[in-house]
């Protein structure tokens, strides 16, 4: 049943029966807003991964170059930027898409039964999915960037092993 100047439904088979009325009610348009008490821990955390994220650029192309030799620093920092371009645009918007899918809460029916879109997430829920993806996509390259520094073996040149500094004085006259 529907009253019309209330724009309220009652007696809705889908609505759980309230404890006051003892029926089951519901209004026209969006539920209350919730209050987000987590969202600073999440801005803070957010910023705090948007920093490590880039932040460490320079020095991971630094790591980059001195582990290729002088001739191929340019084609290795080349297959760095399409490797890290193709694995983040490709697969990217596919993961954030499922992380979507996950974490929706209210799915839309469309006529012919199929599911339509979302109309309600869960909210604490989306940013656990995303900021944790984040974090962990920045440990895994962390980790390989750790591993490619640590297991290089540093060159040392012939040169510079056999060059040796003679502290002698020579005899000057004021």
């Amino acid at each position: 049943m529907y009253n019309e100047q209330a724009k309220t439904f009652y007696n809705c088979s889908c609505v759980p029966n309230d404890d006051v009325v003892g029926v089951g009610s519901a209004s026209v348009g969006a539920c209350a807003t919730m209050t987000c008490a987590t969202m600073y821990i999440f801005l803070a955390v957010l910023c705090i991964n948007v920093a490590c994220t880039f932040i460490p650029g320079p020095p991971l192309d630094n790591i980059t170059l001195r582990c290729v030799s002088h001739d191929q620093r340019s084609l290795a920092l080349a297959v760095q930027w399409v490797l890290a371009r193709c694995l983040g645009t490709i697969p990217g918007p596919f993961l954030f898409g499922s992380m979507l899918d996950i974490s929706c809460i209210l799915w839309n029916r469309n006529c012919d039964g199929s599911r339509g879109r979302c109309h309600r997430y869960d909210r604490s829920l989306l940013s656990i999915l995303i900021v944790g993806s984040s974090v962990v996509c920045s440990f895994i390259s962390l980790f390989f960037y750790g591993f490619a520094y640590f297991s290089h073996k540093r060159r040392t040149t012939k040169a510079s092993s056999e060059v040796k500094v003679s502290l002698e004085t020579k005899n000057t006259q004021f």
